[in-house]
């Protein structure tokens, strides 16, 4: 069975930034994407991370709509 999450290493890979970055912004509540605590571990859920970056397309294509 394949895991509804990913980790923090995989999360700060796909946002472009070191996992500690992605700590320091969760810490100070300004990461976009919510996260989780599982065990130990900090994750972030995929169907949320997939939500994620529809939205972020949508607004980008909509800003470079051709209607005048």
């Amino acid at each position: 069975m394949e895991r509804p999450f990913i980790n923090l290493n995989e999360l700060s890979n796909l946002v472009g930034m070191t996992e500690q970055g992605v700590r320091n912004a969760i810490t100070r509540g300004v990461f976009p994407i919510p996260t989780y605590k599982l065990g130990k571990n900090r994750v972030a859920d995929k169907e949320v991370v997939r939500s994620y970056f529809a939205n972020m397309r949508d607004i980008g294509l909509s800003k470079i709509s051709t209607s005048k």
